[in-house]
């Protein structure tokens, strides 16, 4: 009877240290994601902020290019030639460009 009540009792040590390894083992399994998460979120942020600003840049290169279509239709207007399929083609083209340059980025 002692016997079985010894091993009993060295099964319930077995087991209270298996299950306190476990515990750990998923701790230190939780602590690294936890810094791979972070990584992770800082990684996304630096692509956002990345993106913003060139989504930025090109707003600024398209109103750019809207002042100075605006600029060539009044100057041909002032001078007489109101060749809109012109200016449309050359806006077009423009824009064009720019799509190009930030497709090359």
């Amino acid at each position: 009877m002692m016997f079985f009540l010894i091993a009993v009792e060295i099964a319930l040590i077995i087991a209270a240290g298996y299950s306190a390894y476990r515990l750990w083992a998923q701790n230190s399994l939780i602590e690294q994601h936890k810094g791979k998460n972070m990584e992770l979120r800082k990684e996304a942020k630096d692509a956002r902020e990345e993106a913003a600003w060139a989504v930025y840049g090109l707003r600024g290169q398209v109103q750019e290019l809207k002042l100075e279509a605006e600029d060539q239709r009044h100057n041909e207007m002032l001078y007489g030639r109101k060749d809109e399929a012109n200016i449309h083609k050359w806006y077009r083209d423009k824009l064009k460009k720019i799509a190009d340059s930030f497709a090359d980025q």
